[in-house]
Parts: structure tokens; C-alpha cells; sequence
């Protein structure tokens, strides 16, 4: 295992050896580590001379390294209790200050060992390294109590050889202890990796919900219309009808009743013989054009010839709905001639107008529906949504680089091939929950049948994940550049997002104008566009966005095709720069 905190020390790697402990006053105590003296020297300094000085006060107090400027004492005693100990310092010091001129001082300061003196000084104990060499077997580990005693009574030695750890099992322990590490940093900082899965989701759930709406467009349904003069004209409206009196009767019943229709009856059977049209007029004198327009919708006749009746609806041609109204009228009106009196008033005859879409019409808003779609989708939500999973991964590198808990652990004889592969694999982990989660939710919101056509899912699943392959790495190098994690993490955010937004809208735009409407620029789309892709394709976010718009783009299509009306294909021309023409299979360009 290794350091988890400042309190606890879980393990540390010398010389391709496992050293387990467990507390970290047992290494400042095992290892002479401590409180420090450090003097700045004066010409008449005497080292000795002045330890005999400090062990009046201190009498544990020794040497711990000298050079030509500087000498540092440690001020260790197993057998004094911390607070006796900083009880005496002040004392101390106060000597020291009246007496710098003798002592050959010029200045002093007091310091605490921290954790990187501790692997220091493991990696610098000599005879541990002996002991691991000559295979002694100390047998106990010792306590912060008795550390300086075993020290001065023998080696140090903090496990038996048969319990240190060699090539393949040092490397896997090295390995699982950095994943554990990278567990717990993931526990402690739950709040920040839940944000990097949930920011992305959230906007991926929008762009979802937009895609579902948009879908919507190509499913357009027309409302019928029951074809009523009263519903549709109002009160107020005329007709007239000659013929003979009973059915003169029923159809002026079935106006006024059903139609709130006023009546005229222009004569009887064979009236149009004496030129209906002039009557018409007639009756309509003193109205105004538009007035009669509007108010004077239709009206029906009967004739008789040969024993046999002739019937003729008359329409106003200037009303959209007149003549079915007309032909409504004349029916329901010998339906009630017909009919028993007690059942007049109960049976009706229902027109509706029901417009139909025309095909064209249909295939119009299809394409609309799916541009819509996908340029909401994929140049402005997702360009929003992936930045934050990819800048997430920088955070940890920088914390360690800061922190300098890498460099302890490389100074410990870490491989930097073990730390790189376990932070890599953890990431990859995370990085496929994220991206899993993020399927599942484009899943349920697949109305463009992004997942569930043909070999889409898993183009999509792979896109995804080799995104996280080729990301990860680029942010580990990019963690040199800074010293705190908020810095990197916001600076990646904003590169991945110009570098997505802008260039996989304007390279997306060329790639459906080219691939789908057949745009003539030949200069740009044989030279300068594979040119400058062939830069961008080394940029992750850039690849993984212009390879889900492609995705996106042939699904969309796909199920387009599938729906499409019978028919289009058969005028469809090789050189037609129709959008549909990608899905008619016997057309050859």
C-alpha cells in the first residue's frame, strides 16, 4: 500500500522491497527524524563544542550533517515526551541568542521532519540494505517508544526478508496499492467525479429531449374539418332550392334546422328552364358583391323529364367549401324524404374534409427534422457536454505532481511506468462508467435510432471509449504545465471546447454539404479539407465529435430511408443533387 494520508503511512518501496509500517511517528523516531536544529555558522563555529551546548538541555541531541555554511542537530529523545521537550526550547534558544558571538552563531531555526525526510532517510539507512543482504531476521517492527533504542542496539531492520516483496509480486502489490490510492482519492473528492459525469449527462439528457422534439416535425398530422355551414359560415347564410313541394320542403328543413341556413325557393321542377342564374341575381339585387359572396354559398334544383327527376347542386365557386356543402345538403334532404317521420331528425349525413400531405411535402420536413436535429445535437450541445469528462482527468496528476506525493514515491524506486499504468487503467475505469451511463440515457431518448440501427450502438461505444483511450494521456502531459488543479481543469475545458465547437462545426458543415448535397468546391473538398483534417484527427475531442456527428448523420438518414415514400426513387436522375438519392439503390452515380 501506499502514503494515504499525513497521519497514517501504509507503505513505502526501497530497493525493490515492500517496507510495511504503520505509523508515521514509528519512521521519525526509527529513523533519528524529528525536531531539527538548523545553524547558520560563523567563522569561530565548533561543532562540537556546541552539541556539548545542546545536551545541556537536550542530552539525546547529535550531529546530523555539517557543511561549510550550515550544520543541522537533530533534537530527538525517546525517553522525554513531546510537551518536556518544547518546554525546554525557549530556555534554549535564549542561550543561544545571548551567546551567538562565543558559540560562533549567526543565525538558528528550529524545523519538524516532515514525510519526504522520512523515505530519505530510509533510502539512505544503510544498514537496512545490509540486512535485506545479508537476510537477518529482526523479528519486530518496534514502537515510536523504542525506536532510538533499537537504533543504538542494532540494525534497524522493519520485516523479515521473507516477507519482503521481488520483481512480478513487488510490481503487482505497487500496482493494486496505486489503484487503492486512486480509489480512496476518488472517495474523498466524490463530489468533483460525480460533477464530471453528471455536467455531461445533464446536457447530453437536453440535447436528447431537443432531438425527441425535433423528431416530431416529420410526423405532421392534419385536423379534419366537419364540412357545416353553420360551424364553418356562420349564421346569416342563404340558399335556395326549386322543385317540387315536398322535397322543397325537406331541404329547406334540413337548412334551417342543421344549417341555420335562410331559404328562397326559386319555383318548381323545370324552373332552371326559365334561366335560374338571371333569378339568382334577382334575388341577391341591392347586395353588395362582397356581401353576396360570403352570404350566398350554394343552393340545388330538381327536374322532371320522362317520368324521371334530375337533381343539380349549384356552388359559389369564390367559398373553398360550397360545393360539398351543396352535394351535403341535396343528399340529407332526400334522406328525409325517405325516412319515416319519427327518424327525420335523427339520421344526418357527415362530411369531413381531411387534407393529405403530399409526399414531397413529407420528405421536406423529414430532412429538416433531421438537420435540426443533428446540428443541435452534435455542434452545439455535445461540443458543451464532453469537454468537462475530458479536462476531469487532469485533476489527479496535478494534485500529486503539487502535492509532491509522486516525487516521494518515484524517490522510493516506483517505477513511473507503474504510476502512469495504474492512474491510466483507473481513468479508462471511469471514463467507461461515464460513458456507459451516457449510452443508456441516448438509448432511451433514441429517436433518430442512433443505438438501435444497424451497427450503430457499437460504433458509438467505441468512438466513445477510444476517445477515453487517447484523451487521458494528453491530459497527464498537459498536468506539467500547472500547479493547481482548478487551473488545469478550467484551461482544458476551454481549449477542448474551442477546439470542438469551432472546428467540428465548420469541418461537420463541409462534410454533409459534400456528402449529402453534393456541394461543387473542388479545391476544398480534395485538397484543403483532408489536409487540415489530417492535423485536427490528432486533437481527441475534435475526432470523437466529428466522428459522432458522422454516426449521428448516417442513422438519422438511415431511418429516413427506411420510411421513405414509395416511388421517390423512380424519377431519381445520377446527377441529382437530391439528399434523398443516397437511398435508392438503383441509382448509379
Amino acid at each position: 500500500m501506499l502514503l494515504g494520508s499525513a497521519l497514517f503511512l501504509e507503505g513505502i518501496y526501497h530497493k525493490q522491497k515492500l517496507v510495511k509500517t504503520k505509523l508515521k511517528a514509528f519512521f521519525q523516531n526509527a529513523f533519528g527524524t524529528g525536531y531539527r536544529l538548523r545553524v547558520a555558522k560563523h567563522s569561530n563555529f565548533n561543532s562540537i563544542e556546541f552539541e556539548k551546548v545542546l545536551r545541556r538541555y537536550i542530552s539525546s541531541a547529535a550531529l546530523s550533517t555539517e557543511i561549510e555554511t550550515e550544520v543541522v542537530y537533530t533534537l530527538d529523545d525517546a525517553n522525554m515526551d513531546k510537551k518536556t521537550l518544547l518546554a525546554l526550547l525557549p530556555t534554549l534558544f535564549d542561550d543561544i541568542e545571548k551567546n551567538k558571538a562565543v558559540y560562533g552563531v549567526d543565525s538558528c531555526g528550529l524545523s519538524y521532519t516532515t514525510l519526504e525526510d522520512v523515505f530519505l532517510s530510509v533510502g539512505s539507512d544503510i544498514n537496512l540494505r545490509q540486512s535485506a543482504l545479508e537476510g537477518k531476521d529482526a523479528g519486530t517492527y518496534g514502537t515510536a517508544e523504542n525506536g532510538n533504542a533499537a537504533a543504538a542496539a542494532g540494525p534497524i531492520q522493519l520485516c523479515g526478508q521473507e516477507e519482503m516483496n521481488f520483481g512480478v509480486h513487488l510490481v503487482l502489490h505497487q500496482f493494486l496499492g496505486l489503484l487503492l490510492k486512486r480509489f480512496h482519492f476518488a472517495r474523498r473528492y466524490w463530489p468533483m467525479m460525480i460533477l464530471q459525469i453528471i455536467i455531461p449527462l445533464l446536457i447530453i439528457v437536453l440535447a436528447m429531449f431537443t432531438e425527441k422534439a425535433i423528431s416530431t416535425i416529420n410526423q405532421v398530422s392534419t385536423a379534419s374539418i366537419t364540412l357545416n355551414v353553420k360551424d364553418i359560415y356562420g349564421p346569416g347564410t342563404e340558399t335556395f332550392f326549386y322543385g317540387g313541394e315536398q322535397l322543397s320542403a325537406a331541404y329547406k328543413a334540413v337548412n334551417e334546422d342543421a344549417y341555420s341556413a335562410g331559404f328562397t325557393s326559386l319555383g318548381g321542377p323545370n324552373s332552371h328552364d326559365k334561366n335560374v342564374s338571371q333569378r339568382i341575381l334577382d334575388q341577391a339585387s341591392g347586395v353588395s358583391l362582397q356581401s353576396y359572396i360570403q352570404h350566398h354559398l350554394y343552393g340545388a334544383g330538381e327536374s322532371t323529364s320522362a317520368n324521371q327527376s334530375f337533381f343539380e347542386s349549384w356552388a359559389n365557386s369564390e367559398q373553398t367549401h360550397s360545393l360539398p356543402l351543396s352535394i351535403t345538403a341535396l343528399f340529407e334532404s332526400l334522406l328525409r324524404l325517405v325516412l319515416p317521420e319519427s327518424l327525420q331528425k335523427q339520421v344526418s349525413i357527415l362530411v369531413q374534409n381531411v387534407p393529405m400531405l403530399v409526399a414531397s411535402r413529407q420528405q421536406d420536413l423529414s430532412q429538416v427534422a433531421i438537420l435540426l436535429s443533428w446540428v443541435l445535437t452534435c455542434l452545439i450541445f455535445l461540443p458543451i457536454a464532453f469537454p468537462f469528462l475530458a479536462a476531469s482527468y487532469i485533476l489527479y496528476p496535478i494534485k500529486e505532481n503539487a502535492s509532491k506525493a509522486k516525487l516521494i514515491q518515484l524517490m522510493t524506486k516506483l517505477s513511473p511506468v507503474t504510476f502512469w499504468t495504474a492512474s491510466f487503467v483507473f481513468d479508462l475505469l471511469n471514463h467507461l462508467l461515464a460513458i456507459t451511463i451516457m449510452i443508456i440515457v441516448i438509448f432511451l431518448f433514441d429517436s433518430n435510432n442512433i443505438v438501435t440501427s444497424n451497427g450503430s450502438g457499437v460504433a458509438l461505444f467505441v468512438l466513445l471509449f477510444t476517445f477515453g483511450i487517447s484523451t487521458v494521456p494528453v491530459s497527464y502531459f498537459l498536468s506539467y504545465r500547472f500547479q493547481k488543479p482548478s487551473s488545469g481543469f478550467v484551461f482544458l475545458i476551454i481549449v477542448f471546447f474551442l477546439v470542438g465547437f469551432i472546428g467540428n462545426i465548420i469541418f461537420s458543415i463541409l462534410d454533409v454539404m459534400f456528402n449529402y448535397f453534393d456541394a461543387d468546391l473542388p479545391a476544398v473538398q480534395n485538397f484543403w479539407m483532408p489536409f487540415i483534417l489530417f492535423f485536427l484527427r490528432f486533437i481527441p475531442i475534435f475526432s470523437m465529435l466529428f466522428g459522432y456527428q458522422k454516426v449521428h448523420m448516417l442513422a438519422a438518414f438511415g431511418s429516413f430511408c427506411k420510411n421513405m415514400q414509395n416511388g421517390t426513387c423512380d424519377n431519381m436522375k445520377p446527377d441529382d443533387s437530391s439528399p434523398y438519392k443516397g437511398c435508392c439503390s438503383n441509382v448509379v452515380s
